[in-house]
Formats: structure tokens, C-alpha cells, sequence
């Protein structure tokens, strides 16, 4: 596991983590229907959901209250459902293709006036402000699992704000479990997430495709300037089922 530090999940969260799983089973199952067929899409899920279990306490602690917790706890999901699929020999492509349709059906799945305030709560100075906080305080290196990253002020006019994230939590916890590979078409899901809200996100360069940092960028309106999407991506980042 590298240098990545582990902390023992207490009984009460691993519970609470397993309720958040079975939650969004609901919306798995749909995302894989398509793809394992109805004989096979309940014996997926079981799998996945017992991988999970066992990858709890494989999670790396990265601090309380840090924003970034909650990407890498929906993303570990992620990954127990990626080893699951690799075992039935599926491709790295189409296990991309069937978590970039979950995060889609995840996203659009709240009403549109609630994504409308999510995306208006993204730009509030309290949410700047603890955007801040965050990067200032990953500069640190407190925790070998976490993020890195500079916040970035924009002029209103190009962007409004942005991250520079030198080192991704995501990308460190699945390389270290051998699911690299997988990390792309994760990072993919930033513009489904974007669009669904409402938000414009720029990003030229990314960590996982070998670039020097994830250059994020925010605007309070726009449209996404994707560094990369995937091929079974629609002209308007809408994922084709």
C-alpha cells in the first residue's frame, strides 16, 4: 500500500458506510442492467457490495471534516464495483462506461431546482472560503493519502476560481490498489457532475493522464472545456446509453 496511512473504521461508520452502499445499489443496478443482463445484475451487485466491505478498512484517513473525504468514499465504491467487473473479464472501457452512466443517473436524479442551488451554493463565500481552508491546509502533507492543492482566485471574467491539484487522493488510493487504470474515466465524471449542476469547468491537463497537476477551473456560468472525455460521450457530455 505504499506510504498511505490507514486508520480502523469504527463498527458504527463501517455500518453507516454500508447503508450509503446499498442506497446507491438502487442506482447501480440501473447503471448495470444494460450491461450484465437481469440474470446477472443482483449476483454483480452482491459481489461488489462484499468487495466493498472488505475495502473499508483500506480507506485512507485523510483528516475530519475534509472536503474530499466524501469523492473518496463515493469513488471507493467505485472500485469495489471495478474489481468485481475485472473478474468477469470485462474491459477497463466498459467498466468506465457503466460508472460514468451511475454518476450520471446519481446526478440527475435530484430535481433541477435542487441541482440549480447546489451549483449557486458551489460560488458562496462560505463554500470559497472552506475551498481555501482545504488547500491551505493540505499544503501540510499531514497525511500521505490526502489531496495537495493551491486554490486559485479567478477575475470573474475568465473563471472564478479554481484548484491546482498537485496530488490526488483518488489516483494515490487506486494505484495503490492496482486500479489505475480506471481513474481516467472518474475523472471524466467532473463534467457530467458540472453540467448537472450548472456550473462551467475548465481543466486542460490531468493527473491521471499524465499531466503535471489537474488544473481545475470554476465559472458561474459556462461551458465545459474538457482536457479529455471518453469516446462513448456524447457532443454534450451526456453519457449514451
Amino acid at each position: 500500500m505504499g506510504d498511505i496511512s490507514y486508520i480502523a473504521v469504527k463498527p458504527k461508520e463501517a455500518v453507516r458506510l454500508m447503508k450509503t452502499f446499498d442506497r446507491n445499489a438502487k442506482i447501480a443496478r440501473r447503471g448495470l442492467l444494460p450491461y450484465v443482463g437481469s440474470d446477472a445484475v443482483d449476483t454483480v451487485i452482491g459481489e461488489a457490495r462484499n468487495e466493498y466491505e472488505r475495502l473499508i478498512p483500506e480507506i485512507p484517513y485523510i483528516g475530519e471534516k475534509n472536503i474530499f473525504m466524501r469523492h473518496l468514499l463515493f469513488a471507493s465504491q467505485g472500485l469495489a464495483l471495478y474489481r468485481t467487473l475485472r473478474k468477469r473479464n470485462m474491459t477497463v472501457e466498459e467498466i468506465g462506461k457503466i460508472l460514468c452512466t451511475m454518476v450520471e443517473l446519481h446526478a440527475y436524479r435530484m430535481p433541477w431546482m435542487l441541482r440549480k442551488i447546489v451549483g449557486r451554493l458551489m460560488f458562496s463565500g462560505l463554500m470559497i472560503e472552506k475551498y481555501k481552508k482545504t488547500a491551505e491546509g493540505s499544503r501540510k502533507r499531514e497525511f500521505p493519502g490526502n489531496w495537495v492543492c493551491t486554490f486559485v482566485q479567478g477575475d470573474g471574467t475568465g473563471f472564478d476560481y479554481g484548484f491546482d491539484i498537485h496530488e490526488c487522493g483518488l489516483l494515490k488510493f487506486f494505484r495503490a490498489q492496482g486500479a489505475e487504470d480506471v481513474v481516467p474515466y472518474l475523472c471524466a465524471t467532473d463534467y457530467i457532475v458540472s453540467r448537472a449542476i450548472g456550473e462551467g469547468l475548465m481543466r486542460t491537463m490531468n493527473l491521471a493522464r499524465g499531466g503535471d497537476k489537474c488544473d481545475f477551473r470554476f465559472r458561474r456560468k459556462g461551458e465545459e472545456n474538457p482536457e479529455w472525455i471518453p469516446d462513448f460521450f456524447d457532443p454534450d457530455f451526456r453519457v449514451l446509453r
